[in-house]
């Protein structure tokens, strides 16, 4: 009845593209597009995006064209940079992995994004590309272009953990169809342990956490070394 017996498929969960807020250095959407059909191991990605879903919808636009038809599945990573800062002054990474089964998941995903705010210069601003392009001309008179205000309000816009987990349990069905994943490095967990003022914090952020962003060993992040032409550098 099973012929070929068990078949393990590759996953990888955080993957970016171009037009990235941050650290985008991954050419054009046409030679990502073909680097990424032309690859065989990864049958799923999480396409992964600053404080936005417009990557991946663009991406699941082009799936839904015909093009990428080798990924059985896509799925949205939401890469938020939240308060308290590390011991290397880096933001903490925090990833919500949305499940993409619902028809209608990108509607409530920016139904839920447009209701985490942020306070600036006496403005709240939400978490929505129109208000972080505003955010990002405040903050900074010369984000003159859409791209460059979008990459300014996305890198000052970090909320509190207490608020960002206070958000998430109000918002149910995100809460519902999503897991929480936060990153092991310096710029997540590790990079609180060097300081025991933070260890409550650490914890909390542990018990909210679904599962852990950890290092690259020799045969992980096999699409991200593919697409950036054999070197692993994930934003």
């Amino acid at each position: 009845m099973y012929p070929r017996g068990s078949e393990w498929r590759r996953w990888d969960l955080h993957v970016h593209t171009p037009d990235t807020a941050l650290n985008d250095e991954f050419g054009s959407w046409e030679e990502y597009v073909e680097s990424l059909s032309s690859q065989g191991e990864v049958c799923a990605v999480g396409v992964t995006d600053y404080l936005s879903i417009s990557n991946y919808s663009y991406l699941k636009r082009l799936k839904s064209e015909g093009r990428i038809a080798n990924i059985d599945l896509l799925i949205p990573n939401i890469e938020f940079r939240i308060a308290p800062r590390t011991a290397r002054s880096k933001a903490i990474n925090i990833h919500l992995l949305v499940s993409p089964e619902q028809p209608d998941h990108e509607t409530k995903i920016l139904e839920a994004l447009g209701r985490l705010d942020w306070v600036y210069a006496g403005h709240r601003y939400s978490c929505l590309p129109d208000q972080l392009r505003a955010l990002g001309r405040a903050h900074d008179a010369n984000a003159r272009t859409d791209k460059a205000a979008f990459q300014v309000g996305v890198s000052q816009f970090k909320v509190d953990f207490s608020e960002f987990r206070q958000w998430l349990s109000e918002e149910l069905w995100l809460k519902r169809n999503s897991i929480v994943v936060v990153s092991a490095g310096e710029d997540g967990l590790s990079g609180l342990q060097h300081d025991s003022g933070w260890a409550a914090t650490r914890d909390e952020i542990e018990r909210l956490a679904d599962a852990i962003f950890c290092g690259l060993s020799r045969r992980a992040g096999v699409l991200a070394r593919q697409i950036r032409g054999g070197e692993s550098r994930h934003a």
